[in-house]
C-alpha cells in the first residue's frame, strides 16, 4: 500500500505494525492481513485470507442517473451517499435545464472511492457522463427506467413488483427538473413516472430517497 492510501492508513486511521487491516481493490477482491511495517509513503502488509466477492453487477443493477447539479457540494454529497447506499453505477447527464456544464470527474471518483471504503463495499461503482436525455436512453436500452417527477400529482408511487427487475435505473433531474419534452420522450420510450411523495425535494435529496427505495441492503 503506497502514497495516498498509505498516508490515510497511517495518519488518519492511525494503523501501526501488528494491526489487522482489510484492503479492497474496487473489483470485488477483499484481502485481510496484518501490517508488518509503516513508513511515510508505504505500508507493508502480510496477506492473510483473500476473498473474491460476488460481482454486484451480475446481480441486480441499480443505476442512478442524475442531472448535473449546479452546486458542487450538493453534487458531491449525492455521489457519496449513492455509493454508500449501493448504487452499482452513477450516470451524470445534461438536461435542458442543467445550469452546470463542467464537472471534475477525478474529484468525484475520489469521493466515490472514499465512500466505498466507508461503507465496506468491495466494488467501486463507475461514474459516467452523458450529454443528453436521448443519449441516456440510447445507452441504457433494456433498463427499466423510473423517473422521479415532481410537477404532476397523483403519480404512482414505487411499485414493489418493479424491484424484482434486475436492471433498474432511477432518473432524477437537475435543480430545475426535467423539461416537458424530455419527460414525454422518456415516457414514450417506456419509462415510468413515479412520485417520491407530496413534498418538493432538492435534487440530491431526491436521488438519495429514490435509491433507498430501490436497493435491497
Amino acid at each position: 500500500m503506497r502514497d495516498e492510501e498509505a498516508h490515510h492508513a497511517i495518519h488518519v486511521l492511525r494503523y501501526q505494525p501488528g494491526d489487522s487491516i482489510s484492503v479492497v481493490d474496487g473489483k470485488g477482491r477483499w484481502i485481510d492481513g496484518e501490517i508488518i511495517s509503516c513508513s511515510k509513503k508505504e505500508v507493508v502488509i502480510e496477506v492473510g485470507e483473500t476473498r473474491q466477492l460476488t460481482d454486484e453487477n451480475t446481480l441486480k443493477q441499480r443505476v442512478l442517473a442524475l442531472g448535473l447539479i449546479k452546486n458542487r457540494q450538493r453534487l458531491e454529497f449525492a455521489i457519496e451517499k449513492s455509493v454508500e447506499l449501493g448504487a452499482t453505477e452513477i450516470v451524470l447527464f445534461q438536461s435542458q435545464n442543467t445550469e452546470r456544464e463542467k464537472v471534475r470527474m477525478d474529484r468525484l471518483e475520489l469521493i466515490a472511492r472514499s465512500a466505498m471504503k466507508q461503507s465496506l463495499r468491495a466494488w467501486l461503482p463507475e461514474i459516467r457522463f452523458i450529454a443528453s436525455v436521448p443519449d441516456l436512453i440510447e445507452n441504457y436500452k433494456g433498463y427499466h427506467m423510473l423517473v422521479a417527477h415532481e410537477k404532476h400529482r397523483n403519480l404512482p408511487e414505487i411499485n414493489p413488483d418493479w424491484l424484482i427487475n434486475e436492471r433498474l435505473m432511477a432518473l432524477v433531474g437537475p435543480e430545475g427538473g426535467f423539461a416537458d419534452d424530455e419527460v414525454e420522450t422518456l415516457a414514450r420510450e417506456g419509462a415510468e413516472l413515479v412520485s417520491l411523495g407530496s413534498y418538493r425535494l432538492r435534487a440530491e435529496t431526491a436521488a438519495i430517497a429514490f435509491l433507498a427505495r430501490l436497493i435491497d441492503r
